[in-house]
């Protein structure tokens, strides 16, 4: 908060209304009604003021800011239109009136418990008129985007051939490329570079552009985010900043452990930590470190909302709810030995800090087979839903694969009537899935199985267990969908093959 920027807008307000200014006779007349028509001075802007930050007078604004903590400057807004938010503020007001004890907590961090400042500050804008301000200038913006001046798209197009001398030469011609081009998810030809769906990484195009680059710190938060690992290496190697304060905004080791970027993550811990808290030494698979962090207090808590999550009340500062927030960003990122690290030291398997997100959900979504049978093993409940649209964590598997491994997979097939060809996904050796050995054993394991069994191998490119079970690792050239196809094809033609030997 920042008293002296509200005496200044207090005092332009005061001049804007006398010059019979528009928005500023609005703005007077939301909050003074027909007051706001009779002599308007500097006292009722100072009131018109605070009304705006959600505080009921400007005494009560002046405190406010006197005593309160630095503020981490961040907006969360995307291209959703104002009445997306409108909408926000609708929904919130009519929880405030049936007195859901989530909404009165998210109401409780300004004092008039306005809905509309409530979504303002959640979405990191201190009033209403600024994030409607902010929501238009950037949809205007994003919506008269183009791919950039002729330069610009030449130096795309180099970058995208990987050609670096021609690249070159353009900086040479043209310096100023360096520099801001863009407006919208990247700004600078190095932040295009760190971002997958606009250029193909080289390593070349990339040195080119760090030696001219104004900025490297920018790049490293994108980088971080996409997990373009080669990118963080040499961004880092080049002088961009492994820790800046959290205070200050989103740090690179935040975006990457937010975006279960472990490769980035790994890179950039390796230099520095920031911030140093349980939950991102959790994510980081650091129990070194959690030992000695875990019952110093928390400084720094995570926010899904500042990488585009929906914003979620304030998480509690008692002891387990930390513990959970760690198990989250553990489950997250795929850590298997933080996730027992903290069940081991209490924290619950469904707790959900964040909305009703569970671990297994984040496991769920960021494709993490591991976890998600880790957490199923010590008893996760697959069934709890979260509270941002109803759904379990099968709803929100990354990959079908996931799917399986919480749902169990039905092939369509029937070895015989009532007896469907199941699969089971197993990731204790490999990410694989198999048939249970089910085919021989209801074939009854004749004399002569493994012969046909080998026969099967070789024509249906299957592995068969000498306990029967017919399998396949799941890899990347071929999807999970067409591996266990296969594998139930190849159980049903084992089980067919095994009925003729009896």
């Amino acid at each position: 908060m920042d008293l002296e920027r509200y005496k200044k807008d207090a005092k332009a307000l005061v001049r804007a209304a006398r010059q019979n200014d528009a928005d500023a006779a609005a703005r007077a007349r939301v909050v003074l009604g027909e007051r706001a028509a009779e002599r308007f001075q500097l006292s009722d802007a100072q009131h018109v003021v605070a009304v705006e930050h959600g505080y009921r007078s400007w005494r009560e604004l002046r405190q406010a800011a006197a005593t309160a903590p630095r503020e981490r400057p961040v907006a969360r807004i995307g291209l959703h239109p104002v009445s997306f938010y409108e909408s926000r503020v609708r929904e919130l007001e009519a929880l405030l009136a049936l007195g859901d004890e989530e909404a009165l907590a998210r109401a409780s961090i300004v004092p008039r418990a306005d809905p509309s400042v409530v979504v303002a500050r959640e979405y990191g804008f201190e009033t209403w008129r600024e994030l409607v301000a902010a929501v238009e200038r950037v949809r205007a913006t994003h919506e008269g985007q183009r791919e950039g001046s002729p330069e610009v798209v030449a130096a795309l197009d180099a970058m995208g051939r990987g050609a670096a001398d021609e690249l070159l030469s353009q900086l040479d011609g043209n310096p100023s490329l360096a520099g801001p081009v863009h407006v919208g998810a990247w700004t600078t030809l190095l932040e295009a570079l760190a971002q997958p769906d606009v250029v193909p990484f080289d390593r070349a195009i990339a040195q080119v552009l760090i030696e001219r680059a104004p900025d490297l710190d920018g790049p490293l938060n994108l980088a971080a985010c996409f997990n373009r690992a080669e990118l963080v290496e040499l961004l880092l190697d080049a002088g961009a900043d492994p820790a800046p304060d959290p205070s200050r905004g989103l740090t690179p080791l935040e975006t990457a452990l937010y975006h279960g970027a472990r490769a980035a993550a790994d890179l950039i811990a390796a230099r520095a930590i920031s911030p140093l808290e349980l939950w991102s030494a959790a994510a980081l698979g650091r129990i070194d470190l959690m030992t000695s962090l875990l019952d110093r207090p928390a400084r720094h808590r995570p926010n899904l909302a500042d990488v585009g999550w929906q914003p979620a009340p304030s998480p509690g500062d008692d002891p387990q709810t930390i513990l959970d927030e760690a198990l989250s960003f553990a489950a997250l990122n795929g850590r298997l030995e933080s996730v027992e690290w903290l069940l081991d030291r209490g924290a619950s398997i469904d707790g959900a800090p964040y909305l009703g997100m569970t671990p297994l959900h984040f496991a769920a979504f960021f494709d993490r087979p591991n976890a998600v049978k880790l957490l199923r093993d010590r008893g996760a409940d697959p069934t709890s839903r979260e509270r941002i649209s109803g759904r379990i964590a099968s709803d929100w598997a990354a990959t079908s694969g996931i799917r399986a491994l919480l749902q169990g997979y039905e092939s369509g097939l029937e070895y015989r009537p009532g007896e469907p060809v199941r699969l089971s996904v197993d990731v204790r050796r490999w990410y694989e899935v198999d048939d249970g050995g089910r085919a021989v054993e209801l074939a009854g394991h004749p004399e002569g199985w493994r012969a046909v069994a080998a026969q099967i191998e070789v024509e249906r490119v299957v592995n068969v267990r000498r306990d029967g079970v017919v399998w396949l690792p799941v890899s990347g050239r071929y999807g999970f969908d067409e591996i266990a196809e296969r594998v139930a094809r190849a159980s049903l033609e084992l089980y067919d093959e095994l009925l003729d030997l009896g």
